[in-house]
């Protein structure tokens, strides 16, 4: 096959396996057939095609060059390992789908039950509700770990030891490195985070920090104090607004396709899908009404103007063969934290000024958890990559790495449901350090309400319109800032203390 050939087979392959995965995340499929979908690109995914990317690489002209057919060589690898993979990635979705708890009367789908935990006032209702989910986690580990098997005897194949130096080498990171980096985020914020979050826990739940279940931690997160202020026919039309006010009109994007119905078998978190950018996306939202469908409509929306304003004349492998997803995180964290600043809810979304302040600073604090709740992810991922196979010490090592970073206890059973596929968790991390950076040159340069001048969306539009061509880095470095500068996004946590007054 030549290059030309094989660069389409990837375009289709890969709007196909986003098609399936929509299907069944939506409830319109009962179930989906990636493994058809794979087998379908045999010709594809073959030691020949592999072979005439490598040789491509090494006669390449230039760097340019080179990044293009090296991200098609990762594709190529990738579906190499799908058709070992994918038949286990079906059976883990078929089972999670299938799976269901009676509590007290109720019976709840897996993918139903943090909805549930973050809608169930009664503190004893939301621990049983855990329990249960704990107990179906376990259910579906041996499917998780027979994927993690067979994933790893690929990347042998291919000469890689172990995940991590095959994430390393594709998205061109050092995570020691990385890591390093983000240890003053932690060391700066603990004491903060701990004194008040020890407070927010305390008032809400009567507990201490340190000796509460994660069962309460999506209650808390769900911020139903303010769930007034959102009513679910609202929610849309004011986030529309929101994009708006910052010169991109969600509704002049006729690429994006939103589905918000609230079908039976939907999955409930929001999700963006990008199968042909710039000139098809899809926006799953599943509202409910409430200050989490605000959140999840910016993060995902952010998403998709990203991908809808990609410049169509790029090639493909810098459309859609980005080396990570540090970039569109970027982009999304910062669209999605203006739920932090509150001249935004005040003048943007209508909130009344008491309110914003106290939302914006509660914000905060749910983001600073997150983030804290993501080192650890990537912390224990990393540990985990070392001996996949030791349960035992995995199952220990994932509870405790939780419960130190973030305060909440979280059981050993969801030491591989918690998991990110391919270090997204750096990935989430990366693009959460940027998006800091680029809020703080916005600030700079628009000042600081930045969301209502509609430069903002021209200056994001220029930067979407490289599609995937760079990376996060890359975009905080064009700025003219350090990469993985961890200030900014310690000196936005300072707000938190606001919580205390």
């Amino acid at each position: 096959m030549s290059y030309e050939e094989i660069l389409k087979g990837l375009e289709e392959y890969h709007a196909e396996l986003s098609a399936e995965d929509r299907l069944a995340r939506t409830g319109l499929k009962a179930k989906p057939d990636f493994a058809s979908i794979r087998a379908k690109r045999d010709e594809l995914f073959t030691d020949e095609a592999i072979a005439t990317v490598r040789e491509l690489i090494e006669r390449a002209p230039g760097s340019r060059r080179r990044d293009q057919m090296e991200r098609v060589l990762f594709a190529l690898l990738e579906g190499m390992m799908a058709s070992a993979t994918l038949p286990f990635e079906e059976q883990i979705l078929a089972k999670a789908a299938s799976l269901s708890a009676t509590v007290d009367g109720r019976e709840i789908g897996f993918h139903e039950l943090a909805a549930a935990m973050a809608s169930e006032d009664d503190a004893a209702r939301r621990e049983e509700i855990r329990r249960a989910q704990a107990a179906l986690a376990e259910e579906l580990a041996p499917l998780r770990l027979d994927r993690e098997h067979a994933e790893r005897q690929k990347l042998a194949a291919f000469g890689f030891g172990t995940l991590r130096e095959y994430a390393e080498t594709k998205k061109r990171v050092r995570y020691d490195i990385f890591l390093q980096k983000t240890l003053p985020i932690l060391e700066e914020t603990t004491g903060l985070y701990r004194r008040v979050m020890g407070d927010a826990i305390r008032r809400a739940y009567g507990k201490e920090l340190g000796d509460i279940s994660a069962a309460h931690v999506h209650h808390w997160r769900a911020g139903r104090e303010f769930d007034h202020l959102f009513p679910p026919e609202k929610v849309m039309p004011l986030v529309a607004g929101a994009f708006a006010t910052i010169g991109l009109p969600f509704e002049q994007s006729q690429a994006i396709r939103v589905d918000a119905e609230n079908r039976p078998g939907k999955h409930p978190r929001a999700i963006c899908y990008a199968p042909h950018a710039p000139e098809e996306i899809h926006l799953i939202l599943k509202p409910q009404g409430g200050f989490d469908d605000v959140r999840s409509f910016l993060h995902e929306g952010g998403h998709a103007l990203h991908f809808a304003h990609h410049d169509p004349a790029l090639p493909y492998e810098w459309r859609g063969l980005p080396r990570s997803h540090a970039l569109p995180e970027t982009f999304a964290f910062l669209i999605g934290h203006l739920t932090q600043d509150p001249l935004w809810l005040e003048h943007v979304m209508h909130v009344p000024k008491a309110a914003a302040e106290r939302l914006a600073a509660w914000s905060l604090l749910e983001d600073l958890f997150m983030l804290r709740r993501y080192l650890a992810k990537f912390s224990y991922e990393l540990a985990f990559d070392e001996k996949p196979f030791d349960a035992a010490r995995n199952r220990e090592l994932y509870a405790k790495t939780l419960k130190d970073l973030t305060g909440f206890s979280y059981e050993p059973a969801f030491w591989l449901e918690d998991m990110d596929g391919g270090f997204y968790s750096a990935d989430y991390l990366r693009g959460w350090i940027a998006a800091a950076q680029v809020e703080e040159h916005l600030v700079r340069k628009y000042g600081d309400r930045w969301f209502l001048k509609r430069d903002t969306g021209a200056f994001l539009k220029a930067h979407f319109a490289r599609g995937a061509a760079i990376d996060a880095e890359e975009l905080v470095q064009d700025l003219g800032m350090t990469a993985w500068d961890p200030l900014p996004l310690i000196r936005k946590f300072d707000g938190v203390s606001r919580l205390l007054r």
